[in-house]
Parts: C-alpha cells; sequence; structure tokens
C-alpha cells in the first residue's frame, strides 16, 4: 500500500504540486482526480493482497489445526504413559490389591472354598445381630494365595463348591452376605466354633449338609445353573 501511493505521489508529482497556481474550481477537480486514482489503486492493491492472504490463512489455520489435533494425541499419551509404564503401574495396583485382601484374612473366622477355584473370607461378630460379613475373597490365583494366608494364620477352610460360588458371585468385600445365604453360613460358623471343642462322649463336630437355595446355584463361569 505505502508502494502505491509512493508510486501515485511519483507519477503526479508535477500535477500535485502545480495545483497551488491553478484557480480553485480547476485545482480542485484535477486534485480529486488524482486522489480517486489513488484510492482505486490502494483498492486494487487490498484485492490482491486479499486474494493472496486469504488462501495463505486457509491453508495456515488448517495446518495448525492439525499440528492442535497431534498436540492433544501426544498430550493424552504422555499422560496415559508409555504401555512399559502403564504396565508397570497396574502391576503395582494389582500387589496393593492383593496385599490389601490378605491382610483382611487375618479378620476372618472361616474361609469357603470351591476347594481351588474360589475362596472367600467370612468373619461374624459373636454376640451381635450383624449379619456374616465378606472381608476377602478371590478366584484361581488369588483364591490360592488366600487359602495359603488362612493356612498361615491357622484359620479354618470349609470347602464346599456350592456355597464359594454362591457367595463368590452375589457378594462384595466388606459387604453383608445375601439374605438366601443366612442359614447355610449360619451352620459353617456354628461348625467352625465347635470344630476344636468336643462333645461329651470325645467326637468332634460333625460337619454340616448344607442346603443352598436353587436360586444361588452357580457354575465356575458365574452363571445360575436353573436357568
Amino acid at each position: 500500500m505505502a508502494s502505491v501511493v509512493a508510486g501515485v505521489i511519483f507519477i503526479y508529482y508535477e500535477e500535485i504540486f502545480s495545483l497551488t497556481a491553478l484557480d480553485t474550481y480547476t485545482a480542485t477537480r484535477q486534485g480529486l482526480v488524482i486522489l480517486g486514482i489513488g484510492v482505486l489503486l490502494i483498492s486494487l492493491s487490498l484485492l490482491i493482497i486479499a486474494a493472496i492472504d486469504v488462501p495463505y490463512q486457509m491453508i495456515s489455520f488448517k495446518n495448525k489445526l492439525k499440528m492442535s489435533i497431534q498436540e492433544i494425541k501426544d498430550e493424552y499419551k504422555d499422560s496415559e504413559g508409555k504401555p512399559e509404564v502403564k504396565q508397570r503401574i497396574r502391576q503395582k495396583q494389582r500387589e496393593i490389591a492383593m496385599a490389601s485382601t490378605l491382610d483382611a484374612i487375618s479378620e476372618a473366622d472361616v474361609i469357603v472354598t470351591n476347594p481351588s477355584h474360589f475362596a472367600v473370607a467370612l468373619s461374624y461378630a459373636v454376640g451381635t445381630d450383624e449379619a456374616p460379613k465378606v472381608v476377602a475373597k478371590g478366584a484361581d490365583f488369588m483364591a490360592k494365595k488366600i487359602r495359603e494366608r488362612a493356612e498361615e494364620s491357622g484359620i479354618i477352610i470349609f470347602e464346599q463348591p456350592q456355597l464359594a460360588r454362591a457367595l463368590y458371585f452375589t457378594t462384595e468385600i466388606n459387604h453383608d452376605i445375601p439374605r438366601a445365604l443366612f442359614e447355610a453360613v449360619a451352620e459353617v460358623i456354628a461348625y467352625v466354633f465347635k470344630l476344636n471343642s468336643f462333645s461329651g462322649n470325645g467326637q468332634r463336630a460333625k460337619k454340616p449338609n448344607l442346603k443352598i437355595p436353587s436360586e444361588m446355584n452357580f457354575d465356575e463361569s458365574g452363571k445360575k445353573l436353573n436357568e
């Protein structure tokens, strides 16, 4: 634009400075003509600039947008971490969860097992109206660890596959057992409390023959057997 203004002044240099020698009407008319030519040339230069700049800005904006999307992806990747880091984090989380589960075994009164696939640790506060509570549970490898910790702690392990599966699939840790399993679990707890004591004739407590409600029958995949 400055170049256009300079060019107009250069071309019409003599006419511009000779305007002072003309009468007012003629000087005004010629001045307006020169001014109009200058405005026209400046407008044309702006159109040329716009014709070049608009496509450039559009392309530049698209490139910046692409970069922004890539930056978002990079940021997400950085926030998530590298695969090996994420794997170590998940491993550490599993170790912490396992340690927490195994620490809770010390609160259990009995471990109900499948015997190998499932293990559920139950706790019951004697002399209260509270229902038995699940303090830990696990399947396969975790079930094995629960059994090992129970043996180390001297906690009774009660093998009853049907009850173990029912407890595993219908309860959560630190929650009461389902009402439908109250009777069966009560028999187990009563058996455990009597297990180390002898009756008058010197016989140990007899292991109860539990009856599990039909709606609490599960296979090892968690599917109800009566469905």
